[in-house]
């Protein structure tokens, strides 16, 4: 992905904080002990609108069917974290912003490790925590 024009990041914004979903999930596995991930994703029943986002910033769309009849079926974009890396410092959110400053932070922590090694102490794990906290209490 290459730099944002001004248009396609006014149109990141504006999906990305108002329909968009940024989360910091925290889990703890048996293999490989505590692990932390940023998830970016935006949903919309118009596939239109998501297939131009991907196209601005790349992602996977998986279709979503809806089981009751009234609703259309939904499509949701995920980004991948090399994909936040190069998106999350072209754009400003209003809503989000906070968590989007928190994100560049854990991310850049994230791309310390190793591929195949354990989470520890050696990773930051207690400024993790940190980082997690704040990105669910401001």
């Amino acid at each position: 992905m290459s730099k944002l024009s001004v248009y396609e990041k006014g149109f990141v914004e504006g999906l990305f904080d108002g329909e968009g979903c940024l989360c910091l999930v925290h889990t703890k596995e048996r293999e490989r002990g505590k692990v932390f991930r940023i998830e970016m994703s935006v949903s919309n029943t118009n596939l239109e609108l998501i297939k131009k986002i991907q196209k601005m910033i790349g992602g996977n769309i998986q279709k979503s069917i809806r089981t009751n009849r009234k609703h259309n079926d939904c499509y949701l974009l995920k980004i991948s974290p090399n994909s936040m890396r190069e998106i999350l410092p072209q754009i400003h959110l209003v809503v989000k912003e906070h968590k989007r400053k928190i994100a560049l932070k854990v991310l850049k922590i994230m791309r310390q490790r190793t591929k195949f090694s354990r989470w520890n102490k050696e990773y930051k794990i207690k400024e993790l925590f940190d980082l997690y906290r704040r990105f669910y209490n401001e």
